[in-house]
């Protein structure tokens, strides 16, 4: 309707009061199909001025950035900030388990599993009444089996029984060695697996569903190697911490008289030239100091924040009249401008 020429809303109109008649609404024909044309045109957009028409088309643009786009794109970013947090938490957690495993894998290497009947009666027998330390004992049988072997704890006794919480101490000690001592004597029967290599303290890639005996074996030594090498860097690590030396972090920094140097001006072989960068370079292994032909510049219509923006770059990049001398002939020129 709102740019339907006026014969064809009037028509319309006509027949919107016809579906009323029929409906047993009673009234003048003609009264209430100017009635309705009159109302569309009271609430036509095309009725309104072209000038404040105008005004609420920016308007709404403007509101449609501000509400729909501009938060829209706020609220994805917020959701994209939480998704990466997640993330993050997620990777420091797999990051600590693994150098877990490896802490526990030696930590517990040392000790000797017990796979006979006889060995772990010798166990009992040596500590006779010290209820204490054999419990301790037993508890690191299960804990060997299951950070260097890899044995999944469901397939180990459990450590602690939950059902002497409440008990004395003495008769929780006492229980627990019956306890343990029963479910060990039918463990130490089970043989035990190859003991797998040190576990890398870093993720490593998951396993093939059907990896073929050549993808298994060439995987061992690749684990085999790792841990040889995170052993060997552990050595290194133990017996103190890399430094660099000063004289290479000294050679490395600039000093506030050096910086000074950015923005004073010389003259050399009749040439002005301006000083504009003052830092270290990793070609040279020295600090240096980068300026250009002032004269030059202005001919070639370079502007400083051009030359500036190119020995940003990395490594930086020489744009027009630029050259760059160590620090120390920067200061004799300027020595020679004050004679």
């Amino acid at each position: 309707k709102l740019m339907d020429p006026p014969a064809a809303k009037r028509a319309k109109a006509k027949a919107n009061v016809k579906k009323k008649r029929k409906l047993g609404y009673e009234g003048n024909t003609d009264e209430e199909v100017d009635a309705q044309v009159a109302a569309w045109d009271l609430t036509s957009f095309s009725s309104i001025p072209r000038e404040i028409r105008w005004e609420i088309i920016k308007d709404v643009r403007k509101r449609y950035q501000k509400l729909v786009v501009n938060k829209t794109n706020s609220s994805l970013k917020k959701m994209d900030d939480e998704s990466l947090i997640r993330q993050q938490e997620k990777k420091q957690s797999a990051e600590n388990t693994f150098m877990n495993k490896t802490l526990n894998y030696n930590k517990y290497l040392s000790i000797t599993p017990i796979t006979t009947l006889k060995a772990l009666r010798e166990l009992i027998k040596k500590h006779g009444s010290d209820l204490k330390e054999l419990l301790e004992d037993f508890a690191n049988q299960i804990r060997v089996r299951n950070h260097v072997y890899n044995i999944p704890k469901k397939d180990l006794p459990n450590i602690f029984s939950q059902s002497s919480k409440c008990v004395e101490p003495e008769d929780t000690q006492r229980k627990e060695v019956a306890r343990l001592t029963k479910e060990l004597e039918e463990l130490v029967k089970v043989t035990l697996p190859p003991r797998p290599p040190e576990p890398t303290p870093y993720f490593t890639r998951n396993e093939l569903p059907c990896p073929t005996e050549l993808a298994l074996e060439e995987r061992a030594k690749h684990q085999l190697l790792v841990s040889k090498a995170w052993e060997q860097l552990n050595k290194l690590l133990s017996r103190g911490v890399f430094r660099v030396t000063m004289k290479s972090r000294l050679a490395q920094s600039v000093s506030e008289d050096d910086e000074a140097l950015v923005g004073m001006e010389f003259v050399d072989d009749l040439i002005e030239w301006k000083v504009l960068k003052v830092d270290y370079s990793v070609e040279e292994k020295e600090v240096m100091a980068w300026y250009y032909d002032i004269e030059s510049a202005t001919q070639l219509g370079i502007t400083e924040w051009e030359i500036e923006a190119a020995l940003e770059e990395e490594p930086p990049r020489s744009l027009g009249p630029v050259e760059r001398s160590r620090v120390s002939e920067i200061r004799d020129w300027l020595e020679d401008l004050k004679k």
